[in-house]
C-alpha cells in the first residue's frame, strides 16, 4: 500500500498577521517540521498551495486557491497517487508520526473512506487520513457550492478515531497561540533539565 502526506500552505493566516508555515519552531519552519512529521509515517510527502518549496516534499498546485480547506484536500488528492492520503494543515506542531500511522492504518484496515480524529466529540478536520478514491465525491461537492466537510462528506463511511491528547491538535491560529506555544515548549525544556 503507498501512503502519502500532504500540507496545506496555501492558507492566509489572517488571524497570524504573517505566513503560518514559516514561523520558526527551534531549529526549522513550522512547514518543515510538518514534512518531517509526515515522512516519519507516509513514502511521499506533498505541499499543497502556497509559494513555500521543500527539497523534500513535491509543490501540488491548488486548484481553488483562497477557497478554503476543503479546496486544498480535493487539490492533494488529485495530486496523488497513493492509496492513502494523510492530509494536515500547516500549524499542527504537537501532531506526531503515530497518530499519522494510526489514522493510515485505521483506513487500510476498516474499509472507511477516511479517519478522522475527535477529540471532545468534535473532528479535527485539520488532520484527516483520506482513501484516495474520495476525490471523486468531494470534488462533485465542492462543484455544487459545498465548501464545509461535514456536508461533503455526506454518505462516506468515516472511521472516527477517539483520542485523549487534546493537545496534539492545539492549532497556531494567532500570535498568542504561537507565544503560548513557545512558552510551554521553554518551560517543558528547564524541566527536562532539572
Amino acid at each position: 500500500m503507498l501512503t502519502s502526506g500532504a500540507v496545506l500552505t496555501g492558507g492566509r493566516s489572517h488571524r497570524m498577521g504573517t505566513d503560518k508555515a514559516l514561523l520558526m519552531l527551534g531549529s526549522g519552519t513550522m512547514v518543515e517540521h510538518m514534512v518531517e512529521t509526515l515522512e516519519a509515517a507516509v513514502d511521499v510527502v506533498r505541499l499543497v498551495g502556497g509559494a513555500i518549496e521543500h527539497p523534500r516534499a513535491a509543490t501540488v498546485e491548488d486548484r481553488y486557491p483562497d477557497e478554503g480547506p476543503l479546496g486544498g484536500v480535493i487539490s492533494a488528492l488529485h495530486g496523488s497517487d497513493a492509496d492513502v492520503t494523510v492530509i494536515v494543515g500547516c500549524d499542527l506542531p504537537r501532531l506526531t508520526p503515530a497518530v499519522v500511522s494510526t489514522l493510515i492504518e485505521t483506513v487500510s484496515t476498516t474499509g472507511a473512506d477516511y479517519a478522522v480524529p475527535i477529540i471532545g466529540g468534535r473532528r479535527q478536520w485539520h488532520c484527516v487520513a483520506w482513501d484516495t478514491r474520495c476525490v471523486g465525491q468531494l470534488g462533485d461537492m465542492f462543484d455544487s457550492g459545498v465548501r464545509s466537510f461535514l456536508p461533503a462528506v455526506e454518505g462516506m463511511q468515516e472511521s472516527a478515531v477517539l483520542l485523549a491528547e487534546s493537545h496534539i491538535f492545539d492549532d497556531l491560529d494567532t500570535p498568542e497561540d504561537y507565544e503560548q506555544y513557545l512558552s510551554s515548549q521553554t518551560e517543558a525544556g528547564r524541566r527536562a533539565h532539572r
